[in-house]
């Protein structure tokens, strides 16, 4: 639970109002394509604690930050998370998220 409370201190951290040049909210215009705005820094730090969660095989703690998230959940989040339950055989609690995704 340490490492849990860690994580969670760095993504309240995360300041929703400072972001980086190249990730601000708006569209970017590449050889005639809008391309959408890049994930906000908060959906990013998300996205490398679970990454991190799911390769230190926690899934109890993937779930848990998952549950916690207060913004849309990317792609990314859910198969971190969904991977993090596989590898370690936590496959009905797989099955349930993915059908939360549906």
């Amino acid at each position: 639970l340490k490492s849990e409370n860690i994580l969670l201190t760095i993504l309240r951290n995360t300041n929703t109002t400072n972001r980086i040049p190249f990730l601000q909210q708006q569209q970017i215009v590449t050889s005639e394509k809008w391309l959408p705005p890049p994930p906000s820094v908060d959906l990013m730090a998300y996205e490398i604690v679970l990454t991190a969660c799911a390769r230190a095989r926690k899934w109890e703690m993937s779930v848990r930050l998952l549950n916690r998230m207060k913004m849309e959940r990317s792609t990314t989040i859910y198969n971190s998370v969904l991977l993090s339950c596989a590898k370690t055989g936590h496959y009905q609690e797989a099955l349930q998220i993915f059908k939360c995704m549906q």
